[in-house]
């Protein structure tokens, strides 16, 4: 039970994240529609970051500082 709980704990704020995020590209895209679209795919490729990446290194520019 204790692994299961350890991987429920990184994965959970990795999500979290990354619909956070998701959210915050999808008003972005809305806002320019105009927008090319190598840099539409290239803006959702941070949410695939996120989502391939569920720890990160501690930062100070962090959103949740």
């Amino acid at each position: 039970m204790n692994a299961l709980q350890e991987i429920f704990t990184s994965v959970f704020p990795a999500s979290r994240d990354a619909a956070t995020l998701t959210i915050a590209i999808g008003i972005l895209l809305l806002a320019f529609r105009r927008l090319p679209s190598a840099w539409r795919h290239a803006i959702w490729l941070l949410v695939v970051v996120r989502l391939l990446l569920p720890v990160l290194p501690e930062s100070s520019l962090s959103w949740r500082n």
